[in-house]
């Protein structure tokens, strides 16, 4: 199988996305993360309002064009659209046309034959300073039934391809940036990193932190960090060769 693997696009899909799944022949496209243009900034003279119906409006637009090629999607909805009731309200209204379009927070799906294992945004305390503690002791509250789920998933789905929106502890997940409470700071999912050692999935494909995309072994698992805006990587499914990328 031909994977499509596509970055957090925070509004943007590769330039020559018809060329792409034409030239290689793809079976399915996955996108890892935030698929809206957030986060959202009115341009000069415009008000908050317009700006989030720009935004909400390019959401189905990218989600629109996505599905056109009737082939699966898999998505990922990351950071965006996730923590208020409007944004899922929103997000249900966008996803619910596509009968080729496929999301779980932590399920299997299984598509053609192979088995993706869907791991989506998750907070954890330790990684995540600056953030409000009420805030993210909401966010964390399923943290333990989640990670459950996902092991007994991938325990019962062997050689599976598991698909987070968080990299795994201590693999591309470095954050490079400026700020002060994250310079040189590994930022992954320890629930994901363990998971993995302890199941060794085939494949992981992963976004989130975008300046740390790039490929990672953890033992035999290949570790796909897909970067953002327009990022992409078509991927043999059956050894994790890459066929084509604009990055790696």
């Amino acid at each position: 199988m031909k994977i499509l693997a596509l970055g957090d696009l925070h509004g943007k899909l590769p330039s020559d996305l018809d060329r792409i799944i034409k030239k290689d022949k793809v079976d399915v496209i996955v996108c890892v993360g935030e698929i809206p243009p957030v986060p959202i900034t009115p341009k000069k003279g415009e008000t908050r309002e317009h700006a989030v119906e720009a935004c909400n409006k390019e959401f189905e637009n990218l989600v629109n064009k996505m599905c056109s090629y009737g082939l699966p999607l898999i998505v990922m909805r990351g950071n965006a659209y996730i923590t208020t009731r409007e944004g899922n309200e929103i997000t249900r209204r966008i996803f619910s046309p596509h009968k080729n379009l496929y999301y779980e927070k932590t399920g299997l799906i299984n598509v053609r034959g192979e088995n993706f294992i869907s791991f989506d945004m998750i907070w954890e305390e330790w990684s995540h300073k600056g953030i409000s503690k009420t805030f993210l002791k909401r966010m964390i509250t399923g943290n333990e039934s989640r990670e459950r789920k996902l092991n007994k998933l991938l325990d019962e789905n062997k050689n599976s391809i598991l698909l987070s929106h968080a990299p795994p502890f201590g693999y591309v997940d470095l954050v490079k940036n400026k700020r002060t409470d994250f310079k040189e700071k590994h930022v992954g999912s320890k629930i994901l990193l363990d998971a993995i050692k302890r199941h060794k999935p085939k494949l992981v494909l992963c976004g989130h932190i975008h300046e740390a995309k790039g490929k990672a072994n953890i033992g035999k698992t290949l570790v796909y960090n897909l970067g953002s805006s327009g990022d992409y990587a078509v991927i043999d499914s059956d050894n994790g060769k890459i066929i084509g990328s604009n990055f790696l």
